[in-house]
């Protein structure tokens, strides 16, 4: 029994998000991110513009709307039991997120 076209569309239509939807997910959940151990993430209440010396393991990103009592955007970066809450307007962020981006770790939103 042959499909119709709307119908066809119908389907891609609703099929094109979960892919989608998918293949962000498989980038925010590499092997290297989950390795890198437990770490709670904070609530940040405030940033800091000043660039991050040490390497990070993994980036998540805090939208205004992530947690009831923090209000703030910001970028998160981790590595082993240590967190740093970064602005987003940061001059540096965008160099940072490219060079993690070639080392396989990708922001995260939380």
């Amino acid at each position: 029994m042959p499909f119709s076209a709307r119908y066809e569309l119908t389907l891609l239509c609703l099929t094109m998000p979960l892919l989608l939807f998918a293949q962000v997910d498989t980038q925010c959940n590499r092997p290297h991110q989950r390795t890198t151990g437990h770490v709670n993430l904070p609530c940040c209440l405030e940033t800091q513009n000043g660039t991050i010396k040490e390497s990070v393991n993994a980036c998540y990103i805090q939208n205004e709307n992530t947690f009831s009592n923090c209000k703030i955007h910001a970028y998160i970066f981790t590595k082993a039991h240590k967190a740093w809450c970064v602005d987003p307007t940061s001059s540096w962020l965008p160099g940072r997120l490219q060079r993690l981006q070639r080392r396989g770790i990708f922001c995260c939103t939380l």
